[in-house]
């Protein structure tokens, strides 16, 4: 009908044939129409709800929700230094996915792990150890993951920790050798004399030394992802 008006099409005759026919099946245009605009309407109201619920949900603070309803979280949350609860979002997702990685390694739970954590840190608590060895993130992430792991499968396991200085200077020291050793060679060969060779090793070492750091420098940041630190989320800004 809209399209007729709209149109301006002379649509008595038709509008006659349409009613003529409807009546036939107990209908009318005009209870057509009406139960379009009741559908119409009904649309609009869903569309309306959809949209309110959707900024409801917007406005949920889904991180907290999270949380809320993690058993995890229930489990560190109990953190005996207290520091966990005081951590961002970003450090405690990290946590709980340590424990992830933990529990699919050993085959437990990683509710099972997170109270095998608060056990470690518990303990150490009780024998006024103090920070770290009483927050369970130092069992979690830190120098503490082997008592952990020994908590988790039973077993004894010795602390496996290499300083990492050692990976990084040694490099240093072994490169920068070689590199005050070949110049030196270089020397002694051109000029024959062992005096020349080794002031040539030693004047070359620092620069040598320079060289190096670079080197190990750009390969270390290719090969090494950054280590993850730790935060504190600081809503009331910085303690004084």
């Amino acid at each position: 009908m809209a399209v007729l008006r709209k149109q301006e099409i002379n649509h008595d005759e038709i509008i006659n044939y349409t009613n003529s026919r409807l009546l036939e099946i107990d209908s009318s245009i005009e209870k057509i129409v009406h139960i379009e605009h009741q559908e119409l309407a009904s649309q609009e109201i869903s569309i309306g709800n959809c949209i309110s619920s959707l900024r409801l949900i917007s406005s949920w603070d889904w991180k907290e929700l999270f949380e809320n309803l993690s058993s995890v979280e229930k489990i560190l949350i109990q953190d005996p230094s207290n520091i966990y609860i005081y951590q961002d979002f970003e450090t405690k997702n990290h946590y709980r996915k340590e424990l992830q990685k933990l529990s699919k390694k050993y085959g437990v739970s990683e509710t099972y792990a997170a109270l095998k954590s608060l056990e470690c840190a518990k303990k150490n608590t009780e024998d006024n150890s103090g920070y770290p060895s009483n927050h369970v993130g130092y069992y979690i992430y830190g120098r503490g993951k082997h008592i952990l792991v020994n908590k988790i499968t039973g077993k004894k396991q010795k602390e496996n920790f290499t300083p990492p200085l050692f990976y990084y200077i040694y490099p240093i020291l072994i490169l920068s050798f070689l590199i005050s050793y070949f110049l030196s060679l270089y020397i002694y060969n051109v000029e024959g004399k062992t005096v020349y060779a080794v002031l040539t090793f030693i004047l070359a070492f620092i620069p040598a030394a320079d060289v190096s750091i670079s080197i190990i420098n750009n390969i270390a940041l290719k090969i090494t992802p950054p280590d993850f630190l730790p935060k504190l989320e600081l809503k009331d800004g910085i303690p004084s």
